[in-house]
C-alpha cells in the first residue's frame, strides 16, 4: 500500500511538473507573440494608408503594413495612433513637421529639448520596432515666383535646411535608433538635389505625388505621372530605396480614378527601387477630394492592391 501511495505521489508530481513546464512555455510563446519586434523590411513590397482615427484602422478588412499620419512640433504626439500600430503590428510613417520654428534655430540647437522629448517618447512607445519619420517634407518649394505652403520652406535656405536635418538626425540616432529617416521633397529634380542632406543622413527617398484632374498635366496612369512629374530617372541617381509616402488621385470620373489607383499598385510591383506605397486619405478641407476609404469601390481596389503586394512578396520569396 505504501508503495502504491508513493507511486501515486510521484506520478502526481510528474504530471504537475509537466503542466508547469507546458504553462511556462505557453506563457513565453504568447509573450513573444505580443512583443514581437516589427522591423521594416525594404526587400519586400509594403502597402499603407493615411487614416486620422484609430477606429478606422480597426475597421479595415485588410490590415495595412504602414499607417501614415502627421505630427507637428509644439503639439502632442498622436499617441492613440502609435498605440494602434503597436497593438495591430503596423509600421508607423510619421510626417514630422517643424511648424513655425526657424531652420537656423533648430540647426543651432535652440529647440533640442523639444526634439529630444518627442524622440524619447517615440522610443518609449515603440522600443525596437521600426518607426519611419518623414521629416520636414516638400522643403524645396520656396522661390521668389512660387507660393509656399509650409513655414520651413521660407524660414531658411538649402544650407540651413541641411544643417537642421543633420542635427535632428544625429539626436534621433542617439535617442531613438529604431527610427528610419525619409527625405521627401515635393518632386525629385535638379532643384530638390540642393536640399539633399547626404547619403549618411538619409535612409529612404520619397516624394509627394498627389495628382488631380485640374492640374496642367493630367495623367490617367500612375506610371506616366511618376516618370513625368516624379522624374523617375532623377530618383534612380540617389541609389536609395524609395517609399512613396504620399500618393493620391482625384477625378470626378469613378472609372478613371479607379483605374489610376490600380495603376499605382501595378507600377509599385514592377519597380525594384520602390519598397512601399502609402495612400494619402485625409479629409482635410480642400484635400477632401483625395479621400477614398469611405467609398466601397475605391477601398476595395486598395484592399486588392495590398493583397497583390503580399502575394508578390510570397512569389518572390519562393523564387529566391
Amino acid at each position: 500500500m505504501k508503495l502504491y501511495h508513493k507511486a501515486m505521489t510521484i506520478g502526481f508530481l510528474l504530471l504537475l511538473l509537466a503542466f508547469l513546464v507546458w504553462a511556462a512555455q505557453t506563457y513565453m510563446e504568447n509573450k513573444e507573440k505580443k512583443s514581437a519586434v516589427i522591423i521594416f523590411d525594404d526587400t519586400v513590397k509594403s502597402g499603407g494608408i493615411y487614416l486620422q482615427r484609430p477606429p478606422e484602422v480597426e475597421a479595415l478588412d485588410v490590415k495595412p503594413d504602414i499607417l501614415g499620419w502627421f505630427d507637428t512640433w509644439g503639439k502632442p504626439m498622436s499617441r492613440a495612433k502609435a498605440e494602434t500600430c503597436m497593438r495591430l503590428g503596423i509600421t508607423p510613417l510619421i510626417t514630422w513637421q517643424p511648424g513655425e520654428y526657424k531652420l537656423v534655430d533648430i540647426g543651432n540647437g535652440v529647440h533640442d529639448g523639444m526634439v529630444r522629448d518627442y524622440l524619447t517618447e517615440i522610443h518609449e512607445i515603440f522600443g525596437n520596432n521600426t518607426v519611419l519619420i518623414r521629416f520636414a517634407h516638400e522643403m524645396e518649394c520656396a522661390s521668389p515666383d512660387k507660393t509656399t505652403w509650409y513655414p520651413w520652406q521660407y524660414y531658411g535656405g538649402e544650407q540651413d535646411y541641411i544643417k537642421m536635418w543633420k542635427h535632428v538626425v544625429d539626436i534621433g540616432r542617439r535617442i531613438a535608433p529604431n527610427v528610419r529617416w525619409i527625405w521627401s521633397p515635393n518632386r525629385i529634380n535638379e532643384v530638390s538635389a540642393k536640399w539633399y542632406p547626404g547619403d549618411e543622413y538619409v535612409d529612404y527617398i520619397s516624394m509627394t505625388l498627389n495628382h488631380k484632374m485640374d492640374q496642367k498635366y493630367h495623367f490617367t496612369r500612375f506610371e506616366d505621372c511618376y516618370n513625368g512629374l516624379g522624374r523617375a530617372e532623377e530618383i534612380k541617381k540617389y541609389n536609395k530605396k524609395v517609399i512613396l509616402s504620399e500618393v493620391a488621385y482625384a477625378d470626378d470620373d469613378k472609372n478613371i480614378k479607379g483605374e489610376y489607383l490600380k495603376s499605382i499598385f501595378d507600377y509599385v510591383r514592377k519597380d525594384d527601387q520602390i519598397c512601399a506605397v502609402v495612400f494619402f486619405n485625409y479629409d482635410i478641407d480642400e484635400n477632401r477630394q483625395y479621400r477614398f476609404s469611405d467609398d466601397p469601390h475605391y477601398i476595395n481596389i486598395w484592399y486588392d492592391g495590398v493583397r497583390q503586394l503580399h502575394e508578390w512578396n510570397k512569389e518572390n520569396e519562393n523564387t529566391d
